[in-house]
């Protein structure tokens, strides 16, 4: 058994490490965004105004930096608030002229909240006042003893450690396996290159097991117990709130997941970046796409949804669309397996629809257009993409023209900087023409690869995170410019759209590229 004090040796040891204990945790937020874990309200004031504002417009990272060394900004020159820096046994005189004795806890919290130091001395007016609690000050002195040697999870001399998480078993067992050929092909030719600023990528992989259950499992154990830098690519349909409020949780960047939910609501969740988005934004692109290319002088739209969340959330955007492009004759019917088609088309009709939206699962949605197309009524019909199969193609042969489905990437519709990908496939056998899957694999990886070279060899997750947040219509090769910012996480808001020939089966292009806001 270990006694009490190597227990407390191993516990300073494990934080040392870089391994942040929960109160180091929640000092790190407030450091960075200037937010408490808790909810508690966080202000600030600058010296010479008694106005409050949100310590988040404020936060402390903005003028010290990452590591606390201090961001020159202007004139103005932040001190160096290292806790060795701070504590230093003979005092300090800094720039300014100011002599001080060595910082304590206590006269830390002064400086925070009243703007003096050790001595009694006010500090330079930049410097805000921060109104926090006792807890909260607690908090932030804790990470600012830790701060610029916590080296993150991965990021070794030599090496990066990425990670990501999919299925290799059930039904989504191919779509793991296409996406992980991908991943590992991405990292043998970066490396192949001399890695990243002569680091070498690693890739660890985590089983998705075969549920959401077994899936979230292995998530929360792979960002806590493996040491990973960033992730990509990671497989999360299903469980993609618990998924973000991990890598949040863990501080640790999440590039590229792939899912049809992406976590978009106010505050953002600052770790998380998608490339594409999810079937809400598809729904209102294709409503855009029938307002804007369609001849449909008074449209009577319907849409049908099946009540699960995805549908309810999709049915949500797209009478939203709608409403803001003028459309007043426009209503929402829940279209389940209980209800059957025949009563439903014919209401449809009835009330003189002429437009669908359909949000349904593919066999309620042939059911439908099965239905619809016995009774010799060809509405236009838009469809999110996920809904599509082969099976549709051969029952619409009397809608030939009239149904229109959005995709967020198609192979071949991207940009046509392609080359790198083409040579990559060559190299390493991979499809020429790549899936869905493989493509937003390939795209998150050139993603991580761009945010690591413009960050340096001083590298951070959080100087990543800031990093990406300014990437701009970065052209990835396989599908439209990607661009983020401290408020945007889906890098490309739109879809293509495409319709469906019946007698070639196949789809052929019919819109381009929808943007959406």
């Amino acid at each position: 058994m270990l006694s009490a004090a190597a227990v407390m040796l191993l516990a300073v040891w494990v934080v040392s490490a870089g391994q942040l204990g929960p109160q180091e945790k929640r000092g790190k937020r407030i450091y960075l965004k200037g937010t408490a874990s808790s909810g508690r309200e966080i202000t600030a004031t600058l010296a010479e105004d008694s106005v409050e504002v949100p310590a988040s417009t404020l936060a402390c990272v903005g003028c010290h930096g990452f590591d606390g060394q201090g961001n020159q900004e202007g004139g103005a020159i932040p001190s160096n608030i290292t806790w060795g820096e701070l504590t230093k046994p003979y005092g300090v005189a800094n720039s300014e002229g100011r002599v001080h004795p060595p910082y304590t806890e206590r006269s830390m919290a002064l400086a925070v909240s009243a703007g003096l130091d050790p001595a009694g001395n006010k500090l330079s007016s930049p410097m805000p006042r921060y109104r926090l609690s006792r807890e909260d000050m607690a908090d932030l002195t804790a990470y600012l003893k830790q701060l610029g040697k916590d080296p993150d999870p991965g990021l070794g001399d030599t090496t990066i450690t990425v990670g990501t998480v999919l299925p290799s078993q059930g039904q989504f067992a191919a779509v793991g396996q296409s996406v992980r050929t991908m991943l590992e092909a991405c990292v043998a030719e970066i490396n192949s290159q001399g890695g990243v600023y002569n680091r070498k990528l690693e890739l660890r992989v985590a089983d998705g097991g075969d549920g959401s259950a077994n899936t979230l499992g292995n998530i929360e154990q792979f960002f806590q117990g493996e040491k990973i830098f960033a992730t990509l690519g990671a497989f999360v349909a299903g469980i993609d709130k618990e998924t973000a409020a991990i890598a949040e949780r863990e501080q640790t960047p999440l590039i590229g997941p792939l899912t049809l939910f992406p976590q978009t609501g106010y505050p953002l969740n600052r770790y998380v970046f998608y490339l594409q988005p999810g079937a809400r934004d598809q729904a209102r692109a294709l409503v855009t796409f029938a307002k804007t290319k369609l001849d449909l002088a008074s449209p009577k739209a319907a849409i049908l949804y099946s009540g699960d969340p995805a549908s309810e959330e999709a049915a949500e955007g797209a009478e939203q669309q709608a409403k803001n492009m003028g459309w007043s004759a426009v209503v929402r019917v829940k279209f389940d397996p209980r209800t059957a088609p025949s009563k439903v088309v014919a209401d449809l009709i009835q009330n003189g629809t002429n437009l669908l939206v359909l949000l349904n699962p593919e066999p309620d949605v042939i059911s439908l257009l099965e239905e619809a197309e016995k009774r010799q009524w060809p509405p236009r019909v838009l469809i999110p993409g996920a809904a599509a199969s082969r099976r549709m193609l051969e029952v619409a042969a009397g809608f030939k023209g009239r149904i229109f489905f959005s995709f967020p990437i198609i192979p071949g519709q991207g940009s046509t900087g392609t080359i790198d990908f083409r040579s990559l496939a060559a190299k390493y056998n991979l499809p020429a023409q790549p899936g869905p899957s493989q493509i937003a694999a390939y795209c998150a990886f050139r993603v991580l690869i761009e945010g690591l070279q413009r960050a340096g060899r001083d590298l951070s997750r959080e100087k990543l995170v800031a990093t990406l947040e300014g990437l701009y219509d970065f052209d990835t090769g396989l599908m439209p410019p990607l661009s983020y910012g401290p408020n945007r996480r889906i890098g490309a808001m739109g879809a293509y759209v495409v319709t469906m020939d019946p007698e070639k089966k196949r789809l052929t292009p019919a819109g381009g590229w929808i943007p959406v806001n």
